[in-house]
């Protein structure tokens, strides 16, 4: 299929791609129907000769294109890597999911699952579309009646993080300044909680480093991810070239070996395939083995490390049980210096090799042997550079252990603030949060003012019959959280099966009234597309959102860096922008402040906010005015490369943030249009974020997780059962299973990996359709839990009768790995599949300390149920290892 080549007056526009959080730098071409450019750099936009050299700067693929309609007129559209870039995708380089942007505008090849175009109801059982008038009045009706018969904590808004700024801060300013409810939580968290709490007691923020790092470490350690597979460009682009170039080396914590696990093993590296769970014990033992050893850097530490520690505001507020006090952190927990730690640590069996290798299961030598590459001296007397990267493997297994127990191998390593020595979360989605200000915690309901906690846990909360109007936006509810059995039924109970429902359109806002006085909820979506759940069975209304490439917008990456995403194209029908969405509801209700012009008008108004976050582009906005022009063009002038937040002044430029708590910058205070230098994210560009610019060493004892995992662990003939991204599958497939074609024919079911062994002992084959049932779905019940960590601990609740056991199952099609690259005992599915997540599996019982969930972590016994087509057609679902090394 030979791709239209756009003529040299084609319209260039720059953006950057919308999956993983490296957001690799692409340009949008885009020109009349009918036109063409020539193969001649001369002769078209692209600049580039384009002849038949494979060698070529650029391949135009069939994927890259596709035809709009702009204005009532056809125009080509091709979304293609920038291959002048020198940032993030260097000269180009993309990844499989990454070149298929603008299919996100082809026409629809899953009809069923076509974007939503307009207003829906559900009337009588069935959706009919109405205005945007009607729809935005039986909105603010509803919620209006809610919030003033049953007060703002039974109005919810659970919604995307990873979206863009203008629209996830309009969504914060409705729900926490004008309704002020604090029933709210993101997309992947119960409630506004840490991700990430141990990184933040020990005074480092999750995303410090830069994609220089990866390059300049000399021992990379990863854990809970493989940047191959979910951050392709990441690794093939830094990581692989500083193995190659550099002759550096990788450590891999992972029960799967996946491609960049053996590109790590066939040049130097290690793999510790690890039993799921025990990251923290592995941890506590190597930063034994650096002690003992003496290889420690004791410079870093005698620099960096607070001591002695002032627990004493912490622990008053702890003490008189004020949470709207309490700053989200854990003081008992941080140690008093260098020899507090090492006394704590060698206090603790787990920390012993011996103890270590029995609970991870891992050889002493294997755990030995990443000690010495960590830490251990060169020849000359020199330190290893290493720097240590994780993601949800670690922190949603084991949350807030996981984390305290890396940071501190990390700062005993010497890393934190330095070139190739940092400590970072590779990440998952892009970082578009912005919201405003302050969070209302004041008004959250009794039952939720408990240790360390911002906000209701809003999956307890919902199951406790508390809600009356549930908005849910850009994410389905039930299947991203844990538990989800028990979730989709309180909220079908509450919805489709109560007996009010909405008889006609005329009576709707009266129905829905009627329902929330008599115990009901009231759901509504905004999306893309219907949910599996939410959306198609049970959301009341449904508002029809523009997505990426349909407005302009911002957004920051992994590494800070902040990037203008033009419109490349109009959103299909009557959908319309989130924030243009709550503009409408919000001035409906009668707000004010809510009169945004365009999506510029909001980013301006959000700057004051960024000053309180580490993605500070205040700084941009006030320069912008000063020159009398619009933020988002002084953002879209530093092309896709974009700026890295925090955004200082320097020499009245505007400068970025290569990485963060590098003592060798500084925070420019003297030019008076730095407005921002006395809020703490800000100062973190040069120092970490404790107590005088110093970071803390954190204890992780694991008796705050054991009790839990001994619950949850395997018995009998069951597996760990743990799930993931894949390389070619973005999250829940909501554009790739619905919009192309290879990717459904690629993957038309779920699938669970499994070792041989075990497929073996229950008679299992590739293609055979299986069944994962699981009676260890633990979940919390509604209700006051208790002050301090260790009042929520597993056994205590259980003693308190605040655990319920339940039991699901999930029907997938069996993966056989032949070449041994899982371990034994455990499997491996995709996580947010359609109709096929794994969520339904997974307990719902918080973390004690931090709040938050294991969605990693679940157990079950898997039968085989029958054979299926797959097993003759392997053409659509190929079992092929996924383990050859990346080229």
């Amino acid at each position: 299929m030979a791709v239209p080549i756009p003529p040299k007056d084609a319209e260039i526009l720059t953006t950057a791609c919308d999956y993983c959080a490296i957001a690799c730098g692409y340009k949008g071409y885009r020109w009349p129907v009918g036109k063409t450019g020539g193969l001649r750099a001369s002769e078209n936009a692209l600049g580039i000769d384009l002849g038949n050299d494979v060698r070529q700067d650029l391949w135009l693929s069939p994927s890259m294109h596709s035809v709009i309609e702009l204005d009532s007129k056809k125009y080509n559209l091709l979304v293609v890597p920038d291959h002048l870039s020198k940032v993030v995708n260097r000269e180009g380089n993309h990844s499989v999911r990454g070149r298929g942007l603008a299919q996100k505008f082809a026409p629809r090849m899953n009809k069923k699952k076509g974007r939503l175009t307009q207003p829906l109801l559900r009337v009588k059982g069935k959706f009919e579309p109405i205005s945007w008038d009607l729809a935005i009045e039986i909105f603010a009706s509803v919620s209006g009646h809610v919030v003033d018969e049953f007060g703002p904590a039974a109005w919810a808004q659970k919604r995307f993080s990873y979206q863009f700024f203008e629209n996830t801060y309009a969504l914060s300013k409705i729900a926490w300044q004008s309704i002020q409810s604090p029933a709210y939580a993101d997309h992947d968290n119960p409630g506004k909680f840490t991700s990430t709490p141990g990184l933040k007691d020990a005074g480092i923020d999750s995303f410090s480093a830069c994609y220089e790092d990866y390059y300049l470490a000399e021992t990379l350690f990863f854990s809970g991810s493989d940047p191959y597979e979910t951050k392709t460009t990441l690794f093939t682009d830094w990581v692989m070239k500083g193995v190659r170039e550099r002759g550096n080396r990788l450590i891999f914590v992972n029960p799967r070996k996946t491609s960049g696990v053996a590109f790590g093993e066939r040049n130097g590296g290690l793999h510790l395939d690890i039993i799921p769970g025990t990251d923290a014990v592995l941890h506590m033992a190597l930063a034994r083995i650096i002690l003992e050893e003496g290889w420690q850097d004791t410079d870093f530490l005698n620099s960096f490390i607070t001591v002695p520690l002032d627990h004493k505001f912490d622990r008053l507020q702890a003490d008189n049980k004020k949470p709207w006090k309490w700053k989200n952190s854990f003081p008992e927990f941080k140690a008093d210096g260098v020899d507090d730690y090492r006394e704590w640590l060698f206090a603790q069996k787990e920390s012993e090799l011996s103890e270590a290798s029995k609970i991870t299961g891992l050889k002493a030598e294997k755990i030995r042997k990443a000690a010495e590459m960590l830490a251990k001296p060169k020849k000359d007397g020199s330190r290893v550079k290493s720097s240590f990267f994780f993601e949800k493997g670690l922190y949603w297994s084991n949350n807030y252990l996981g984390t305290a127990s890396l940071a501190s191998l990390a700062l005993v390593c010497g890393a934190g603030n330095r070139p190739g020595q940092m400590l970072s979360r590779l990440g998952g989605h892009q970082r578009g949060n912005m919201t405003v200000s302050h969070f209302p915690r004041l008004i959250q309901p009794r039952e939720f003012e408990g240790y360390h906690r911002k906000c209701v846990d809003l999956d307890r909360w919902l199951v406790g019959g508390n809600l009356r109007f549930a908005w849910v936006v850009g994410t389905n509810w039930i299947s991203s959280m844990a538990g989800a059995n028990s979730l989709e039924r309180q909220m079908r109970h509450q919805t489709v099966e109560h007996p009010s429902q909405i008889k006609s359109i005329k009576t709707a806002i009266e129905d829905l009234k009627e329902r929330t006085d008599k115990g009901g909820l009231v759901l509504v979506e905004q999306n893309l597309y219907l949910t599996e759940i939410i959306g198609e069975q049970l959301a009341d209304l449904v508002l029809p959102a523009a997505g990426w490439g349909e407005c302009d917008y911002t957004r920051a990456n992994s590494e800070r860096r902040i990037r203008f995403y033009s419109k490349l194209a109009e959103p299909p029908g009557e959908a319309l922008p989130d924030w243009k969405i709550v503009s409408l509801i919000a001035k409906k209700m009668g707000f004010s402040g809510y009169d945004w012009k365009d999506s510029n008008d909001i980013f301006e108004e959000a700057a004051l906010a960024s000053r309180r976050s580490i993605f500070n582009f205040d700084s941009l906005v006030h320069d912008a005015r000063l020159k009398n022009q619009k933020a988002h063009d002084v953002l879209k002038s530093f092309g896709t490369e974009g700026i890295q937040a925090p955004i200082q002044y320097l020499e009245n430029k505007l400068v970025g943030t290569p990485r963060l708590h590098n003592p060798e910058l500084q925070i420019y205070q003297k030019d008076k249009r730095s407005r921002s230098s006395r809020y703490p994210y800000t100062k973190a560009i040069s120092g970490f974020l404790g107590k005088g610019g110093k970071a803390n060493l954190v204890k992780s004892p694991w008796n705050y997780f054991s009790d839990f995992y001994q619950a949850i662990a395997p018995e009998g003939d069951e597996l760990w059962v743990l799930n993931g991204r894949i390389n070619e599958l973005w999250q829940s497939g909501f554009d790739d299973l619905y919009q192309r074609e290879e990717i459904l024919k690629r993957y038309p079911v779920n699938f669970l990996e499994m070792h041989p062994e075990d497929a073996k002992k229950r008679g299992i084959r590739s293609g055979d359709l299986i069944r994962v049932s699981s009676n260890k779905v633990f979940t919390q019940k509604d209700g006051y839990a208790g002050y301090s960590a260790e009042e929520n601990r597993f056994e205590e609740l259980q003693k308190k009768g605040l655990i319920e056991k339940e039991s699901d199952s999930l029907e997938l099609v069996a993966i056989v790995n032949n070449d041994d690259s899982i371990r034994p005992g455990v499997t491996f599915l995709f996580y947010l599949y359609p109709n096929s997540f794994a969520n339904r599996i997974v307990s719902r019982v918080p973390d004690p300390i931090s709040g938050n969930y294991r969605f990693k972590l679940a157990t079950g016994r898997v039968e085989k149920l029958g054979e299926t087509p797959f097993q003759k057609e392997f053409e659509r679902l190929s079992f092929a290892s996924r383990i050859p090394e990346p080229e």
